[in-house]
């Protein structure tokens, strides 16, 4: 029981309001009507979309129909996945029976900084999920992408990662943030889940249609943005454009010289907006931040 090898049990029909407390907006629920048996499912959309949201909900559908046995979310560094570790366990604790003892694991480098109880078993060098390499085996978990990939890879132990990531909802987050090298390492993991009848939910920010190609495998045509790309248990291919997010106006100035800009900033800063000032090099950003800052302290303003 605590090592996590009994079935977890799921509150049933929950809807997407009961299990984040606001309705799913359109793309949203797009997202979770496409997603209705294993395969690999692509949501590229801009940041606020809600594209964590949808993804968990769609994992939560799988899991109740008995269609998936866990999940495992893989982000790309410690940082992100230390963020979204705390809402994956808030998550579960709304969607678990409340006689069901399961919780997420952190699985990362640093992962062994967070204490896990399991009675003698904790003690040290004794927890079998205290090691990475294992920690897949538990029906939920956060972690950084190398988790995932050394399933794919032929390194020690590798067929234990492969053996934990069967046939669970695995969602892959941030994926338009990945080197050349890890997006060819990605594109073996992804091969692999499918073989193993995982439900593969990808999201980002925008990839191109070659790197959506790569990805699944299977032709594809859409150039819509935003997107969903679905490839289904049987090999079917849809491609779904997303109704794109209400209109923003954006105002732009342009200026053709500095100080006219750094007076701008200033102002905006003394009432009391949040200003961003980008450069080309460190050495630029050096020097105009030393210029700021000591206009900004002459007025009282952080910099």
């Amino acid at each position: 029981d605590e090592a996590g090898f009994t079935p977890a049990t799921y509150k049933t029909s929950l809807s997407f309001e009961h299990v984040f407390g606001f309705s799913a907006r359109l793309a949203q629920q797009q997202l979770i009507d496409t997603v209705s048996d294993p395969g690999v499912y692509v949501l590229e959309a801009p940041m606020g979309l809600g594209k964590t949201e949808a993804a968990l909900y769609a994992a939560y559908q799988m899991l109740q129909a008995g269609k998936a046995a866990g999940i495992y979310f893989a982000l790309p560094t410690q940082l992100t996945s230390n963020k979204i570790y705390q809402r994956f366990n808030d998550f579960l604790d709304r969607i678990l029976s409340a006689d069901c003892k399961h919780r997420s694991f952190l699985l990362h480098g640093k992962a062994w900084l967070q204490e896990i109880e399991m009675g003698e078993e904790a003690k040290p060098g004794g927890a079998w999920f205290n090691h990475a390499k294992r920690g897949l085996l538990a029906p939920f978990a956060v972690g950084t992408i190398d988790q995932a990939l050394m399933a794919a890879m032929n390194v020690k132990h590798g067929f234990v990662r492969a053996f934990g990531l069967a046939g669970k909802v695995v969602i892959l987050d941030e994926v338009h943030t990945y080197d050349a090298y890890t997006g060819t390492l990605l594109d073996a993991l992804v091969e692999l889940l499918r073989s193993l009848h995982c439900t593969v939910i990808i999201l980002s920010a925008t990839l191109n249609q070659e790197r959506r190609r790569n990805l699944l495998k299977t032709e594809l045509h859409s150039t819509d943005y935003p997107l969903i790309t679905a490839v289904h248990k049987d090999q079917s291919v849809e491609e779904l454009a997303i109704a794109p997010a209400p209109d923003t106006q954006v105002a732009i100035l342009l200026l053709h010289e500095d100080a006219p800009a750094v007076e701008e900033a200033l102002e905006r800063a003394s009432m009391g907006q949040q200003v961003l000032w980008i450069e080309n090099t460190v050495n630029e950003a050096q020097q105009r931040y030393l210029e700021l800052a000591a206009r900004a302290r002459q007025l009282g303003l952080d910099c």
